[in-house]
């Protein structure tokens, strides 16, 4: 059973901002508490249910007066509140997106899943990763303006492709570079000019595992002018760096 929290908006540190500065910027999360909402649900008991209110809350707190490097950092420093202080169990989601970190983006963001080990397992109280569940970085609608498509006025004038990534099983450093390789990708796509979507994204991929090291990547690439009564054409794939 989940509780969630959806679309939390507040304010915080988390690395720079947009112009790379040290100030406060947007962050929106939502979190999912795992749980066994049994008792509640058998006796419609309200002591017996996790206080979403106390849990904004505590996590609102939190996050406002915190100050971390980076997304992974901040996921940490969440996830320990929540259990603390937000009446967490032992699971929790957490989603934090920064909408206004990337210029040529919507936003930059972490899915992150972490577990509190009980007391008496040798780990007592030390909040970790779930194994099996590694954090993804999310960068969401990257606007680039390259030339794609087979079509005569295609090859001759350039038009905007969206790009999303979801970069799976990622570490700190990533989660501090993730601008190095946006750019990266943004400057490859620019000066590209293929003839399909899959071998553009094909690359894209073979760019982010061979030369930023990621070690699986799921891309979406479309083209919003590709069809005239449809509001885009798309391929999605994943790869692994093993793959190349």
């Amino acid at each position: 059973d989940v509780v969630s929290i959806r679309a939390l908006t507040l304010t915080t540190r988390i690395g720079n901002d947009i112009w790379y500065r040290n100030r406060p910027q947007p962050v929106i999360i939502s979190l999912g508490l795992y749980t066994n909402i049994s008792k509640s649900g058998a006796a419609d008991d309200v002591g017996a249910s996790i206080h979403y209110g106390n849990l904004t809350k505590a996590a609102s707190t939190h996050i406002t007066d915190s100050a971390c490097d980076h997304l992974v950092e901040f996921v940490n420093s969440l996830a320990g509140c929540c259990f603390l202080k937000g009446g967490a169990e032992e699971k929790i989601k957490i989603v934090a997106e920064l909408p206004e970190a990337l210029t040529m983006a919507e936003g930059v963001g972490i899915e992150a899943y972490r577990q509190r080990y009980p007391q008496d397992s040798g780990r007592g109280g030390e909040v970790d990763q779930i194994p099996g569940f590694g954090d993804g970085i999310f960068i969401r609608n990257l606007r680039v303006a390259c030339i794609i498509g087979v079509n005569e006025p295609e090859r001759k004038e350039k038009q905007v492709v969206v790009v999303n990534l979801r970069l799976w099983d990622i570490d700190a450093k990533l989660a501090v570079g993730y601008r190095k390789l946006v750019q990266a990708v943004t400057e490859y796509i620019e000066s590209s000019s293929y003839l399909t979507i899959e071998a553009m994204i094909t690359s894209v991929c073979r760019v982010i595992c061979v030369d930023h090291g990621v070690s699986k990547v799921t891309a979406r690439i479309e083209k919003p002018s590709a069809l005239t009564f449809a509001k885009g054409a798309a391929v999605e794939i994943t790869r692994t760096k093993e793959q190349f």
